[in-house]
């Protein structure tokens, strides 16, 4: 668990400010396992977080760096109980990945190919890999369920659908505002770090395209921004940032004359 102290007291009844300046946050909680058990077919991630809410109302399902750093006394049943694919390398900037999470938990047969991520009775992390015709995914667990701070929200899609020409970055950040006061195009990062609920529909939705290299600072890229959201064009060589029903992480590319730019999407919007 992180604390960020500025000098100052804190407020009584509340707590004090945190290191992104967002305000009070509460601590991380890892506040226990769904009373379910299911495969490793959760519904793509959104689904994950929305049955742990259902459980514990505005919980997440945990990625394993949060089951790690929330101290709990939570007893773990001998299969082992499902978190959220994470302990990424040490300069990446992602708190959830992709792999280790059962086709990005939309799979519950036994060999797709991607084992789910596990925390086992001891406390350890591991995966549910049983050998190269068994991934694991069709075993029956818990989910372990946080709750906690984020470094941004998902406030939710515009209502409207766009293509991806967004008026350039400003642009895009305003219709987000539009929409939800305060509230701006979510990048790439700030979706997979937010544990939301909220799933993208069939076609995907814009993000801001971001997932720089591993130990880059940069939250936001100039690529996979259709021409920096300012071309709706069928190929303009550059394609743009989307978010998959699965709450995977993808591009607009269909083809080396098709960038995908040209399909109208509604835009994710973070705080």
């Amino acid at each position: 668990m992180a604390y960020a102290c500025n000098g100052a007291p804190g407020i009584p009844g509340g707590s004090g400010g945190s290191a992104d300046g967002g305000g009070s946050k509460e601590p991380l909680v890892v506040v226990g396992l769904t009373p379910q058990q299911y495969t490793g077919n959760l519904g793509g991630r959104p689904g994950a977080h929305a049955l742990c809410s259902a459980t514990y109302a505005n919980s997440h399902f945990c990625s394993t760096l949060e089951y790690i750093n929330g101290p709990n006394g939570i007893t773990i049943p001998l299969g082992g109980a499902w978190v959220d694919g994470s302990l990424p390398p040490t300069t990446s900037r992602l708190d959830r990945i992709e792999s280790a999470t059962c086709g990005m938990w939309t799979s519950g047969v036994i060999n797709n190919g991607s084992e789910g991520s596990l925390i086992l009775p001891s406390g350890s992390s591991s995966t549910s890999y049983l050998g190269l015709s068994n991934s694991g995914c069709q075993t029956p667990r818990p989910l372990l369920c946080c709750r906690g701070p984020s470094l941004a929200v998902v406030r939710g899609l515009t209502p409207t659908a766009f293509t991806g020409n967004l008026g350039g970055r400003p642009g895009a950040n305003a219709l987000c505002a539009a929409t939800f006061p305060n509230s701006h195009f979510c990048s790439t990062l700030e979706y997979i770090n937010s544990p939301s609920p909220i799933g993208a529909p069939a076609g995907g939705a814009w993000v801001d395209g971001s997932l720089p290299a591993t130990g880059s600072r940069l939250n936001r890229s100039e690529s996979a921004t259709c021409a920096m959201w300012t071309s709706g064009l069928i190929n303009n060589g550059s394609e743009g940032a989307v978010v998959l029903p699965s709450g995977s992480s993808s591009t607009s590319y269909l083809g080396l004359s098709n960038s995908g730019c040209q399909t109208p999407r509604p835009l994710f919007c973070c705080e």
